[in-house]
C-alpha cells in the first residue's frame, strides 16, 4: 500500500509515497469516504509530493469516474468536504483536471504545489476564516 491516512476531527491527510497508481488513489478515496470519521470532515488533503511515480494513466478516465461516483454519493452524508491536492507531478495534475472537467463535480478540489500552503488553507477553512468553495 503506497498511502496512509492521518485523521483529525475536521481534516484527513492522505499521504502517498513511492510508486503510486491511479488504483491507489481510488482505494485511498474509498477508504476515506467509507470511514465513519468522513461525516465530520471539512477537508481532505491529498499529498502526492513524496511519490516517485504515478502509474496507470491508461486507466485514467475509468478511475476518475470511480472517484467521482464515490465523491458524488458521499455528498449525501457530507456535502461540505473539500479536497486539496498537493503535487508537482504532471500526471496527478492530469487526473485532477480530468476530474474537474466532468459535467458535475463530485467534491470541490483545489491544487497546491506546497503542503504548507494547503495545510494553512485547510486550517483557515476549518476555523471558518475561509467560507464556501475554493476556485481553481
Amino acid at each position: 500500500m503506497s498511502w496512509s491516512i492521518i485523521w483529525s476531527p475536521d481534516l484527513a491527510l492522505v499521504r502517498f509515497t513511492g510508486i503510486t497508481s491511479v488504483e491507489d488513489l481510488v482505494a485511498a478515496n474509498n477508504a476515506c469516504h467509507g470511514d465513519h470519521r468522513f461525516d465530520g470532515l471539512k477537508v481532505i488533503v491529498l499529498d502526492f509530493l513524496p511519490i516517485d511515480a504515478f502509474l496507470g494513466l491508461e486507466k485514467l478516465s475509468t478511475c476518475v469516474e470511480d472517484v467521482w461516483v464515490v465523491d458524488y454519493g458521499s455528498k449525501q452524508s457530507n456535502a461540505k468536504v473539500q479536497k486539496f491536492v498537493v503535487t508537482n507531478n504532471s500526471m496527478v495534475k492530469a487526473f485532477v483536471e480530468e476530474y474537474r472537467n466532468l459535467p458535475e463535480q463530485g467534491t470541490p478540489i483545489r491544487l497546491y504545489e506546497r503542503l504548507e500552503e494547503a495545510i494553512a488553507d485547510a486550517r483557515k477553512l476549518v476555523s471558518g476564516q475561509i467560507l464556501g468553495e475554493f476556485g481553481p
